[in-house]
């Protein structure tokens, strides 16, 4: 195909296949919730049927990149103290506001009073402490101690 005829295919596919930009099922049309029993393909986009063809290493990282933009922008919104902090305690927070949301974060009220306080070994010990850490167990140990030290863990940039 010409690019000309890419470009009428791609015209005629978004004008037939409809952007849906949270998943649904393909066989009913519907919108996914959890709990829902899927009767065809887990699909996105323009048709796109993730049950199947998944995504690409470049879509999940364009993903990634566009998620960290908004999980850092909420985090600095609902907590201003962040912005103050050394980078690896940002890291740290930007990481589980990206696992856990900005609304479950908040719900972290002792872990925020002492960061507040500067106490980041009160911290620390209220990341471990959280049934957060239980769920995720090894990596909250590995985030606490990077909220305790301020030091960086290993990473290969």
């Amino acid at each position: 195909m010409t690019d000309t005829d890419l470009a009428v295919l791609r015209v005629a596919l978004t004008r037939d296949e409809a952007l849906r930009l949270h998943v649904y099922d393909d066989a009913t049309g519907q919108p996914l919730a959890r709990g829902d029993t899927l009767q065809g393909v887990l699909t996105i986009g323009y048709g796109r049927a993730i049950g199947i063809t998944g995504i690409s290493q470049a879509e999940a990282d364009a993903m990634l990149d566009a998620d960290i933009t908004t999980h850092v922008r909420d985090l600095e919104r609902a907590f201003p103290v962040v912005r103050t902090l050394d980078a690896t305690r940002q890291i740290v927070l930007a990481q589980m506001c990206f696992n856990l949301g900005v609304t479950k974060l908040a719900r972290f009220a002792l872990l925020w009073r002492a960061i507040t306080a500067g106490d980041f070994a009160r911290a620390g010990l209220e990341m471990i402490e959280s049934h957060w850490a239980e769920q995720i167990g090894p990596r909250a140990t590995r985030l606490a101690a990077q909220m305790v030290s301020g030091e960086p863990g290993p990473v290969e940039l």
